[in-house]
């Protein structure tokens, strides 16, 4: 096996990418949030206020960003939809899903491989919008390390995010 030096791309084909936990403080920090939502039953802007008053990080902190095309450096604030990301990412609990929302302008993740956009799959400006596929459709695999999490907080997490959001599924913002 070959040695990649840190910052080195690979493209290689047949060759994949796995997410490796490295930072112990941050998977902590993730644990809590699940901690705070699925057994306290804490809401994500009150988990975001709760980490911004303890002085934690966001896990973009210091990092460079361009938003319109002007630079600036990510100060570290928590929000509602980090928090939001974290909980439903199963990456804490060892899967990765692929499929979990559909983007593309020309074709759309289906049941029977690629199909072409459909009218619910546009605007009423006919741009394209970003769908959430259904379940049936996601792909989940193992990471390829050992959960971090335990699986039942996890779930707790995710029963209490379908159970708070099912009166809002499927209405426009």
């Amino acid at each position: 096996m070959q040695d990649i030096p840190d910052g080195a791309k690979v493209r290689q084909p047949g060759c994949r990418t796995k997410i490796v936990p490295r930072d112990k403080d941050k998977i902590a920090t993730w644990i809590r949030i699940l901690e705070l939502h699925g057994r306290e039953k804490w809401g994500a802007r009150r988990i975001a206020n709760h980490l911004n008053d303890l002085g934690i990080p966001s896990p973009g902190a210091g990092r460079k960003r361009t938003d319109r095309g002007v630079t600036h450096q990510v100060p570290g604030k928590w929000n509602h939809t980090s928090v939001l990301a974290l909980i439903r990412n199963r990456a804490i609990i060892g899967m990765s899903s692929y499929g979990v929302q559909s983007e593309g302008r020309l074709r759309r993740h289906g049941v029977d491989g690629p199909r072409v956009l459909e009218a619910s799959d546009r605007r009423q400006d006919s741009k394209p919008k970003i769908v959430q596929n259904p379940s049936a459709l996601v792909v989940s695999h193992p990471t390829g390390f050992e959960p971090a999490a335990d699986a039942q907080l996890f779930q707790d997490s995710q029963d209490l995010l379908a159970a708070r959001g099912k009166d809002r599924r499927g209405i426009s913002r």
